[in-house]
């Protein structure tokens, strides 16, 4: 039975929420709308900026920095959420076997079974398990309680979740 033991900080929230946005098949298409937005109201405010109109060229560039930064505002903004969470630096035990998926702390005991299960991408570094499209819970190999339980945990991921994806290898 692999057994991962997580401390569930805001940077393992910020890992889960990376592995999140590196799978998901738009992010190169938000990614370009995001520098075409950035690119248009870098226009706008050059143009604002020489026909006189400081404020509006100040509202424009800023938008155009927004653009640019937008997932990592996005990502501070999460993290400052999270640590204002009961969740935040709960050690979490998560026990995988043939039966389910069980989540359990001192503050919280959750019990999936593996239907609730949408897909998983395998990582170079951990398995992103999906909950339909936007719930997910990350499982780092380094969380493992043993190292050889990785082949035994990938088998059942593989029999358990029809929809297994590979991401980095």
């Amino acid at each position: 039975m692999p057994t991962a033991s997580i401390k569930f900080t805001p940077e393992f929230m910020l890992e889960g929420s990376q592995r999140y946005w590196r799978q998901n098949p738009r992010r190169g298409f938000h990614r370009l709308l995001g520098l075409t937005a950035a690119l248009f109201f870098a226009a706008v405010a050059v143009w604002q900026f020489c026909h006189g109109v400081f404020f509006n060229g100040v509202l424009m560039t800023a938008m155009s920095v927004y653009f640019l930064l937008f997932r990592r505002v996005i990502s501070l903004l999460m993290l400052r959420r999270f640590r204002n969470s009961p969740f935040c630096d709960d050690d979490l035990t998560t026990e995988l076997t043939e039966a389910g998926f069980h989540c359990h702390s001192a503050k919280q005991d959750v019990k999936l079974q593996w239907s609730v299960f949408s897909k998983v991408v395998r990582f170079e570094d951990g398995f992103l398990l999906f909950q339909g499209v936007r719930a997910y819970n990350w499982i780092p190999f380094s969380s493992l309680a043993n190292p050889a339980e990785l082949e035994e945990l990938d088998a059942l991921l593989r029999a358990k979740i029809p929809d297994y994806k590979m991401i980095g290898k």
